[in-house]
């Protein structure tokens, strides 16, 4: 059993004193990227930022329509009021331009029932 192993230590002597005199291996480094491959990573970064924001700017169009206002600038069409007649269908006030329109929704779709031009409320609450 020792005589393996001495034979395996004097090989190893052996191996390392014949790599003595032997120029030492280099050592790798990492070299610098090149010009082109910088600008392609710049550019690739700005390519990906732009998408995800153009992603989330039509993620908000789509899920959060009222953030489409422009600050100061009010919406063309408003919902005045809503009143529930039945467990399907209610009646719609609703403000479009200079008009008011009283609109029934049900389960058959919407219909217009008046329309006539838009009055703000008087201080007493009663409609023009």
């Amino acid at each position: 059993m020792t005589r393996p192993l001495a034979i395996a230590t004097i090989a190893f002597f052996a191996l390392a004193l014949s790599c003595h005199g032997a120029e030492p291996a280099a050592i790798p480094y990492k070299q610098a990227p090149a010009v082109d491959e910088l600008m392609m990573r710049l550019v690739g970064g700005l390519v990906l930022v732009a998408v995800v924001g153009l992603g989330i700017a039509l993620l908000i169009r789509r899920f959060l329509p009222g953030l489409r206002i422009i600050p100061g600038q009010t919406a063309a069409l408003q919902v005045m009021q809503r009143t529930r007649v039945s467990a399907t269908n209610q009646l719609v006030v609703v403000r479009y331009g200079d008009e008011e329109l009283l609109l029934a929704e049900g389960p058959q779709g919407v219909q217009l029932l008046k329309s006539r031009p838009y009055a703000p409320e008087q201080k007493d609450g009663s409609h023009a």
